[in-house]
């Protein structure tokens, strides 16, 4: 291609990509996307009216503030969280990796264990609200790809508006 014709192909694809960041602009996607972390499934109402969200753990003030932890030496392979106490991985991982912890923030004792009854996948549900599960995870070095057991840690926070 001639410089010319390089270009003009770019000032098209530029456009091209400009129209389509536009379009998806003015979508309305805040009624149809599942929750940051997949916890639900968001369904419209029959009449066209608000959407809601089923399917995801209590809200933390109907959380029981019981902590469910088991204490003493975990087994092989065990979830073990910052306060000492470990529970059996979740979501078929055989040998759960280090708890990663909260980021910063203060650690919450695990008080149930959840199930999407969606999607079948478990959390592990803290006094705070927080979720966090161990899941396998394909993971890839560029030349090969494995599964890993890795873990997901969500953070309730308010609802923020699209636009």
């Amino acid at each position: 291609m001639t410089r010319a014709e390089w270009i003009r192909f770019g000032l098209a694809t530029t456009a091209l990509a400009g129209g389509v960041a536009a379009w998806f602009a003015v979508q309305d996607y805040a009624a149809t996307d599942p929750p940051p972390g997949g916890l639900g499934s968001v369904h419209r109402s029959a009449g066209g009216g608000p959407a809601k969200l089923v399917g995801q753990p209590p809200a933390a003030e109907n959380l029981p503030q019981i902590p469910i932890g088991k204490h003493g030496e975990p087994p092989q392979g065990a979830a073990v969280f910052p306060d000492g106490t470990w529970l059996e991985p979740i979501n078929g991982v055989k040998e759960a990796p280090p708890f990663p912890g909260f980021n910063g923030r203060p650690y919450a004792p695990v008080v149930q264990i959840y199930t999407n009854p969606t999607y079948g996948i478990q959390y592990y549900v803290h006094a705070d609200g927080t979720v966090s599960n161990t899941q396998m995870a394909e993971t890839s070095d560029g030349t090969r790809t494995w599964m890993e057991a890795t873990w997901l840690v969500g953070h309730p926070v308010p609802t923020q508006p699209i636009r």
